[in-house]
């Protein structure tokens, strides 16, 4: 079976009667519903087949005619009841959109009749309306209060609100002190606390911050572990060890330069030594040649 057989078949079995029009569209008609909703007569046109289911499903709903059961399932999920307001004849004679209590124990219900002629309302106008009657009406009907019950909780929610802000203020009003107090302490442990893995300076530890700040010394350490973590064991050995360790760096740093200008200086005084030895050797050979009579002779025997 094409598309255009499938929809006919579709709205048949749901009470809806087919007709083509003289310019080849279809036409179905529900006799509990007063509107008409026309689509395409081209089998290809699929979407124009599914408007068309969109469109009648939507008109069952607002009339309460759905049947099958994906469509009761979408229906319990609506925000407001739907139910068919029958006449003396037995016929559909309005439509009726009820709202219920969400309350345990009470059965307070009301409802607004549309006629079957008129526009279907929105789930927001419906509230709305409903709200004007004095219900607490949401989108959801598990949250519907009826006017009694809103009144009843409402006071009562009132009251809880009145005392959970006085409650918020009265501790607001003792933590206060405390807030300024801790802050005052951090500032402290900020000045004398070099790193997690030093600690503190020498001198320095969380009894003489408690003091400075009045405190205890359980809220320094307290508020010091939150920031930096545990102490270390011994706070003033580690800092002398990396104390020594800086040390013993600088001192190998000037132990090296020392033994390369030490170098040069030896190289140095080698050079003016040898430089020396030649002076003398020339000094004694110019006293010998003064010191013979003839002094070509003295230095040809030499």
């Amino acid at each position: 079976m094409n598309a255009n057989g499938d929809l006919v078949k579709w709205a048949g079995e749901r009470g809806w009667s087919f007709e083509r029009t003289q310019k080849g569209h279809y036409k179905f008609e529900h006799p509990q519903i007063g509107k008409s909703v026309y689509t395409s007569g081209t089998p290809s046109d699929h979407r124009a087949f599914n408007n068309a289911k969109a469109k009648m499903k939507s008109l069952e709903r607002q009339h309460g005619l759905l049947k099958d059961g994906r469509d009761r399932k979408r229906r319990s999920t609506e925000t407001f009841q739907t139910r068919a307001k029958m006449g003396a004849d037995g016929t559909q004679a309005a439509i009726l959109h009820v709202i219920r209590c969400s309350t345990t124990g009470c059965d307070n219900e009301d409802d607004l009749q549309q006629a079957l002629t008129s526009q279907g309302y929105q789930a927001s106008n419906l509230a709305a309306i409903f709200r004007r009657r004095g219900w607490h009406a949401k989108m959801d009907r598990r949250h519907d209060l009826c006017p009694s019950c809103r009144t009843r909780l409402g006071d009562r929610a009132t009251e809880h609100a009145k005392s959970e802000t006085a409650d918020l203020s009265q501790a607001f009003q003792l933590q206060k002190p405390v807030w300024d107090t801790r802050r005052r302490i951090v500032r402290e442990i900020n000045k004398v606390y070099v790193s997690p893995d030093i600690g503190y300076m020498a001198g320095e530890h969380d009894a003489a911050i408690a003091q400075r700040c009045g405190v205890t010394e359980a809220t320094v350490a307290q508020i010091r572990s939150d920031l930096f973590g545990p102490v270390p064991k011994s706070t003033e050995m580690v800092y002398l060890t990396r104390e020594v360790a800086r040390l013993e760096r600088e001192l190998k740093i000037f132990t090296d330069v020392v033994l390369t200008h030490s170098a040069k200086l030896e190289t140095t005084i080698a050079s003016v030594r040898a430089q020396l030895g030649g002076m003398r050797k020339q000094e004694q050979l110019e006293e010998l040649q003064q010191a013979s009579p003839n002094g070509h002779g003295a230095a040809n025997t030499h």
